[in-house]
């Protein structure tokens, strides 16, 4: 399976970051010098229960550049920025792909 994480803050780069080291198929969708950051040097990690660690490498690219159909999408961006990846999500989902959204649950659990 292919997992895409648009948003690689807290939440999406944390999912990511596991992800990544349990062996999955994920791509984070990331821009500007985080990104450039990701690919050059892997995703920085501050945990309580690993300490500080950096997963590398790790696959990480902007909205542009991204061209696989996956089959789990997580929207993890903050609400005001949710509105400007949908026509993305639109782009390279396919049928039967599922869409996770952390800013709907965190909206729904307050």
């Amino acid at each position: 399976m292919k997992y895409l994480i648009i948003g690689a803050g807290g939440t999406g780069g944390s999912i990511g970051a596991f992800m990544t080291e349990a062996g999955k198929n994920v791509t984070l969708i990331a821009r500007g010098k985080h990104l450039e950051a990701m690919q050059k040097s892997g995703l920085k990690m501050e945990t309580t229960l690993k300490e500080n660690y950096t997963v590398h490498p790790i696959k990480a690219c902007d909205m542009e550049h991204y061209h696989q159909q996956p089959d789990v999408i997580f929207q993890c961006v903050k609400g005001y920025s949710l509105e400007g990846t949908i026509p993305f999500s639109k782009r390279v989902a396919h049928k039967n792909r599922v869409v996770y959204s952390s800013t709907e649950y965190l909206r729904y659990r307050q």
